[in-house]
């Protein structure tokens, strides 16, 4: 428990803007990757409007010609251009998405689109492309403390606000349809602060719901129907995020409800634990997929690694089904370095029509991206790095 606190802890030290959330405890293990983001700060008011009328923004899933791939959308292989692409314009039509990286030694984020082309995307090192919508269709900004959708298949910009504080957190429905902006993790703890929530629907183009949050309460997801999944983690910033009894469940058009995660205790096995953590639960259609964590001694250090996968009705809170993933192997890590163990595990990223990416981190340093099949738990290969230059794999769907 001490352990897992620390890595938390020891991500919020160390980021600098964005807080990427769902990477919490692996972004611990790799200090490196952690400096590029930070914890975050509520959002100001949400503005849709344009003269006054609501734009829609419409989801669509047609467009350019694939990527061959597992994944049709995905690339196979992410390989670093040998010189920068050129700047993606404000109104450029490029057609969907596919994800977004960053090569180690350049200063930009790339766009890689669904055609193959790629575009860079000016930010100095300081993100401001923060992620794709699970359609590809819209690229979320942060241009100069204003929020922006950028429509990267017929070309225009909406803005969401006009100020913009240095921390947010967003969560996509993966139907593409809802995207929710949230305090992040640190912000979320504080006693004071906004701790406001706003959900916008991006198939009507609103109206814009929000409600302000109890200090300590954290966003987990949305789902396909509207309804937002919180968890209180209290205002401690060491507060413990394994024990959590029930999660919080808001809608707009109906009363709150607490969906009880009682259930699911009585099918964890010895040793093993659930963590709420931000990034370890993905809420996918009527279910939310849930990580069980066990701790292992690895030389003189215990540590927490994440290890199977619940599937959760988010009706009634019982778990349906366990997909077993490859138990992590730790290592210790060599003399004189970090006492943090050195891991082969897998991370929970996106949930996608064709299953749930899922982010695989090797005992040699590379990472890739695999796709788990929902039922079976198969595990394929879906996009791997060319060479360890690729950094920062951010999909469509991606949330901090």
């Amino acid at each position: 428990m001490s352990d897992l606190r620390e890595l938390l802890s020891d991500v919020a030290e160390q980021a600098r803007r964005y807080d990427v959330t769902d990477r919490a405890v692996r972004a611990a293990r790799r200090r490196a990757r952690a400096r590029r983001y930070a914890p975050v700060a509520a959002l100001a008011v949400v503005a849709l409007v344009v003269g006054g009328v609501w734009i829609p923004l419409a989801s669509t899933r047609t467009g350019d010609s694939m990527v061959a791939g597992p994944v049709p959308w995905l690339p196979e292989v992410v390989a670093a251009p040998a010189q920068a692409p050129p700047v993606l314009g404000a109104n450029q039509r490029v057609g969907l998405g596919s994800l977004l990286y960053r090569v180690r030694g350049r200063p930009d984020t790339i766009l890689l689109a669904q055609n193959g082309r790629q575009y860079t995307i000016p930010d100095a090192g300081d993100p401001v492309a923060l992620a794709l919508s699970p359609d590809g269709r819209w690229l979320l900004l942060d241009v100069d403390h204003r929020l922006l959708m950028q429509d990267l298949r017929d070309g225009g910009r909406r803005e969401l606000s006009t100020t913009v504080p240095d921390r947010i957190s967003w969560r996509w429905s993966s139907d593409g349809r809802w995207l929710v902006l949230a305090p992040a993790l640190a912000e979320t703890t504080a006693p004071a602060g906004d701790h406001t929530l706003r959900l916008i629907d991006l198939t009507a183009g609103g109206p814009v719901w929000s409600r302000t949050l109890p200090p300590g309460t954290f966003v987990l997801g949305v789902s396909g129907s509207g309804e937002i999944f919180t968890v209180y983690l209290g205002t401690e910033p060491d507060a413990p995020r394994t024990g959590v009894e029930s999660l919080g469940v808001l809608h707009p058009s109906r009363a709150a409800r607490t969906l009880p995660l009682r259930r699911i205790a009585g099918v964890l096995r010895p040793g093993e634990q659930l963590n709420v953590t931000p990034g370890q639960v993905l809420v996918d259609g009527s279910h939310a997929i849930m990580r069980t964590w066990i701790a292992q001694a690895v030389g003189d250090v215990t540590a927490v690694s994440a290890d199977d996968v619940l599937v959760v009705d988010t009706g009634s809170g019982a778990a349906q089904r366990r997909i077993e993933l490859p138990d992590p192997v730790l290592r210790a890590a060599p003399r004189g370095r970090p006492a943090d163990p050195v891991t082969d595990a897998r991370d929970l990223l996106v949930t996608a029509p064709e299953g749930v990416l899922l982010l695989h981190h090797r005992l040699d340093g590379t990472v890739d991206l695999e796709l788990m099949d929902r039922e079976t738990g198969e595990l394929r290969l879906a996009t791997r790095r060319a060479d360890d230059r690729i950094e920062d794999l951010r999909p469509r769907g991606y949330a901090s």
